[in-house]
């Protein structure tokens, strides 16, 4: 007796699979090429799509989206494929809320491919909590459960998180390669550090370093949840033939962490093929800024005539990028998805930008600093949440609040101090500010941040001592700003 067709298409929809296991339940299912190009360019992987799939996902994968909306709108408009196919199409022709809407309506109507497509697509728009919502729908497929995780714990959620990765840790659905298993692994380490379980998260990170059998995959990944514990010198060591790519890989995770750009230069050379997820990081690390490396790139994108949609992945990060690209030439328009600021839905601009790319493009506007007040005042949320030995400890602040003198009130100081998060939401305004940098990311750990405004210092934890002395680093950093600005 044969199985039920219907449950097949049921467990691709509940669990990603490896290839093999792929092709196998697809077989079974008679599933069409369009459905398994459909959920492929659900997962971002154009290429794979257009190998897959029939007329219209080919060109798509080559760039021709007025092609692939000819398809798309075609004889078989009416299917869950196609409505996707023109729904990616829109989006790839610049029509972010066109594409959005549709990928909504599929979504809503159970559709698993437009469940993670739009997840994923709001997710790298910056809404988290909408791609949080969205991933709900689809919970038993990893790419959609990693994604609702990492949404959830940028929104602060992280037992919300642990609810979307639950089921592959505790082994109720299969992982389907251990790459994926990796992504699982460092999502869980950072709910651990969120949560402040740092015994559990040292156990977890010395568990993976113990596997000596541990799939070449995993290794950057488990590099990363090392760190995590305060573990980099056992992971350094455990990983440590650099003549093999992986491990290479793994290092160079542990060099963009610390802030090591040229470090994670060398072993991006190492790594070869496998270090290429870490370019940009690197990019940021060495904070090269457009006047580094001119040319006219910029002119030709930015010039007049050209309507230009720039879309916001964080509300503060880019801002003075965003600023340049106002002042230029071009028809240049904003949009914030999370904070429901969106084009009319007829619009299709020449040319669609997220907020990050912009640092390729245009040099910064810079904010003149603005002085006055005398005093240091402290935010009390400095660092926290990253993991063991990446806190802001107390007793840097208490130290600071003795060697310095404090301002009785925030409007009244010459210098704040303050988070990463809120150093940025602030320093538009030019007010001094020493800023905290987060451990681990290389927008803070590069030369950016300073170089882009003028009135902020940044104090990092040191790779190897962590915050210890970080209190008079950052006494020395408001002095050196209150002699700038002669308050």
């Amino acid at each position: 007796m044969l199985i039920d067709k219907t449950l097949a298409d049921a467990c691709r929809a509940r669990a990603a699979c490896a290839p093999g296991t792929d092709v196998l339940l697809d077989a079974w299912s008679e599933a069409t090429p369009d459905r398994r190009a459909a959920m492929a360019v659900a997962k971002g992987d154009l290429q794979l799509a257009g190998a897959c799939g029939g007329e219209g996902w080919k060109q798509l994968a080559e760039g021709d989206v007025v092609g692939a909306l000819r398809v798309a709108r075609g004889e078989r408009c009416g299917s869950a494929a196609m409505r996707l196919l023109e729904a990616e199409a829109l989006l790839a022709a610049g029509a972010i809320r066109a594409g959005l809407e549709r990928l909504d309506a599929l979504h809503h109507e159970g559709e698993p491919a437009a469940c993670l497509a739009l997840a994923r697509r709001r997710h790298t728009l910056g809404d988290h909590a909408g791609a949080e919502r969205a991933a709900t729908a689809l919970p038993m497929h990893v790419q959609t459960a990693l994604i609702g995780a990492r949404a959830a714990l940028i929104n602060g959620r992280a037992a919300s998180a642990f609810r979307f990765i639950e089921p592959f840790l505790g082994g109720m659905v299969p992982l389907p390669e251990p790459s994926v298993a990796g992504a699982v692994a460092v999502v869980a380490a950072s709910i651990l550090a969120r949560r402040g379980q740092l015994a559990e998260l040292e156990r977890f990170a010395r568990g993976l370093l113990d596997a000596y059998d541990m799939h070449e995959d995993m290794m950057p990944a488990a590099a990363r949840v090392a760190w995590t514990a305060g573990l980099s010198a056992q992971a350094w060591d455990r990983f440590g033939v650099e003549d093999n790519p992986w491990m290479a890989a793994a290092r160079l995770e542990l060099a963009v962490l610390a802030g090591d750009a040229a470090l994670a230069s060398r072993l991006m050379q190492r790594a070869g093929p496998l270090g290429a997820p870490a370019a940009a990081a690197l990019r940021l690390l060495r904070g090269v800024t457009r006047e580094d490396v001119p040319d006219d790139e910029s002119n030709t994108v930015f010039r007049e005539g050209v309507t230009v949609h720039v879309w916001r992945t964080h509300p503060h990060r880019w801002r003075p990028w965003i600023e340049a690209a106002r002042q230029t030439p071009a028809d240049v328009a904003v949009f914030d998805l999370a904070g429901n600021a969106l084009p009319d839905r007829r619009t299709v601009p020449q040319v669609v930008l997220d907020d990050g790319a912009l640092i390729d493009l245009l040099p910064p506007i810079r904010v003149p600093v603005q002085c006055g007040g005398t005093g240091l005042w402290i935010s009390p949320l400095l660092c926290r949440g990253f993991g063991f030995g990446h806190d802001w400890p107390e007793e840097e602040t208490r130290m600071l609040e003795t060697s310095t003198r404090l301002a009785a009130r925030r409007k009244d100081a010459a210098v704040w101090v303050l988070g990463a998060d809120e150093a940025l939401a602030n320093a538009h305004l030019g007010r001094p500010i020493v800023a905290v940098a987060p451990p681990g990311d290389p927008f803070w750990a590069g030369l950016l941040p300073e170089r882009v405004w003028p009135g902020l210092r940044v104090v990092r934890a040191d790779a190897c001592s962590g915050w210890s002395g970080a209190g008079a680093r950052v006494a020395e950093a408001a002095r050196s700003l209150s002699a700038l600005t002669g308050s």
